[in-house]
């Protein structure tokens, strides 16, 4: 399944003029409909970490803005989380007055 998702992460790099479900599809075309559920696997974990980074790198941005310049060890907190994790972080992060309030450290 690594494999698979390295082909699929470069199938979708030399296609950015396509969508996920355009990719796929054509995919599909290539395999077979009965590869349709591991490519559609692939396809998930691959959105999910899509999501990740975006989460991360918009509360990065975030807390810069809140708080100053991001000591590493918090920025190898956020790569860390996971997609639940870092909106907790980014909701509380409207709200609190520090850096370490935002992880739950009082």
């Amino acid at each position: 399944m690594a494999a698979l998702k390295r082909i699929w992460e470069y199938i979708y790099a030399v296609n950015k003029g396509h969508t996920v479900e355009e990719v796929l599809a054509m995919l599909v075309e290539a395999v077979g409909e009965e590869e349709r559920e591991g490519l559609l696997s692939v396809a998930d974990q691959l959105i999910e970490r899509g999501r990740k980074e975006e989460g991360h790198e918009m509360l990065l941005m975030l807390l810069d803005a809140r708080f100053g310049e991001v000591p590493a060890g918090v920025v190898r907190r956020l790569k860390a989380a996971d997609s639940a994790q870092l909106r907790q972080w980014a909701k509380r992060a409207l709200s609190v007055s520090t850096l370490a309030e935002v992880f739950g450290e009082t």
